[in-house]
């Protein structure tokens, strides 16, 4: 519980690092990555700026402003909700939001501050307007890995009509196209760093060489630091990938997916799949199923949507 009022060394943003990217495509990874190998003091996922100061704004005309009473309960409710960190309300009011949030770090010094929330890709525009100077690095992963992943967690099964299969795919499609916004290129391109996840196991070193310069730290001062989070998460993931074929760790979602799924996984996602140079490998879907999903897509009525996809459905697994 964070309770004592104390600020940390926490000075115009450029010390604070904001990780982003897909759910499931390595943000964590990297989180430890950074936290060990740089030092950086890191905490949970608040979901700060994707979700309470929306809500913030929703509720209060300015925000940005002092925060009492029920600005606080709302903060102090969503912090729980979503991150399960937990906050003394008295210890927020007359705060500002963006004090509020520099006051999660809990009064530690540290050279570099790490938030990682991989959907603040969102809203890396409302990052900036709070911490100017704050760096964003955004990890992308391949969609079939994120989304089988996604699918591990949350398994749907095809032919059970009492869930929407479709729509789940197309929901965790969502999902990691909102973690790879921006697409292009960013108004503060100086201070965001965009880091591929094949590359990252390919070479680590090199990225860490890559981000020491971006982060402006000299290698002579990097200090490692063997904490309990990098045990947890880094140490098994090198094991795993030096004993690993190169071939699987690459695109491992293939491996997961079904040819549908895959189907799916591209149909959702062709253009930004295309732009970002992933393959969509050769599958056989009959061009009756590719019709359908087309009709699917661009129809605008819930019910004709849900008419199709019991017909896909149907045909499929009878």
């Amino acid at each position: 519980m964070l309770g004592k009022r104390e600020t940390p060394f926490i000075r115009e943003g450029d010390n604070i690092v904001f990780l982003v990217g897909p759910p499931r495509g390595g943000t964590t990874l990297m989180q430890s990555f950074l936290s060990r190998e740089f030092g950086f003091k890191t905490i949970p996922e608040t979901h700060y700026f994707n979700k309470i100061i929306p809500k913030l704004g929703r509720k209060f005309s300015d925000p940005e402003k002092k925060i009492y009473n029920k600005g606080c309960s709302i903060i102090k409710e969503e912090l729980y909700k979503n991150s399960g960190i937990i906050v003394n309300k008295k210890d927020l009011e007359g705060l500002s939001s963006r004090e509020v949030f520099i006051h999660l770090f809990g009064g530690e010094d540290s050279k570099f501050f790490l938030e990682k929330t991989p959907l603040h890709s969102t809203s890396i525009d409302l990052i900036w307007k709070y911490f100017p100077e704050a760096k964003v690095v955004q990890i992308i992963r391949d969609p079939y890995s994120c989304i089988a992943s996604m699918s591990a967690i949350r398994p749907v099964n095809f032919c059970d009509t009492r869930i929407s299969y479709i729509h789940s795919i197309r929901q965790f499609s969502l999902y990691w196209e909102m973690g790879c916004t921006p697409d292009g290129k960013t108004k503060n391109a100086k201070n965001f760093y965009r880091v591929y996840y094949e590359d990252f196991i390919e070479n680590p070193e090199k990225l860490k060489s890559d981000l020491a310069r971006f982060f402006c730290i000299p290698n002579t001062n990097i200090k490692r630091e063997n904490n309990n989070f990098y045990n947890l998460n880094f140490n098994p993931w090198q094991k795993l990938n030096r004993h690993s074929p190169k071939k699987d760790r690459k695109y491992a979602g293939l491996n997961s997916l079904k040819e549908e799924e895959i189907f799916l996984v591209w149909f959702y996602n062709k253009n930004l799949i295309k732009k970002m140079n992933y393959p969509f490998p050769a599958i056989k879907i009959p061009a009756w199923r590719k019709t359908l999903y087309l009709l699917l897509d661009n129809t605008k009525y819930l019910i004709w949507k849900l008419k199709i996809e019991s017909l896909i459905r149907k045909l499929s697994c009878s």
